[in-house]
């Protein structure tokens, strides 16, 4: 999959590889990436500890809908 970044036009192509996880504190985590040409961060999604504990034990239908709910869609 490539993305266009928004701020250098550069085309970046996705891997899983290039996802990165920051914890934010309050048990929330965010999931993103950065333009490897001009460092600009797109955030993927939002995780809770819920949301951690429904990907570990394999729940995708539950999981799907509560990151839906954090990252308001």
């Amino acid at each position: 999959m490539k993305l266009e970044c928004k701020k250098c036009k550069s085309e970046i192509p996705i891997t899983a590889d290039m996802l990165k996880r920051k914890y934010l504190g309050a048990m929330y985590s965010e999931i993103y990436y950065k333009c490897p040409r001009c460092n600009k961060k797109y955030i993927v999604a939002m995780e809770n500890t819920r949301a951690r504990k429904l990907k570990k034990h394999g729940n995708k239908k539950e999981y799907k809908n509560l990151l839906d709910k954090i990252n308001g869609k």
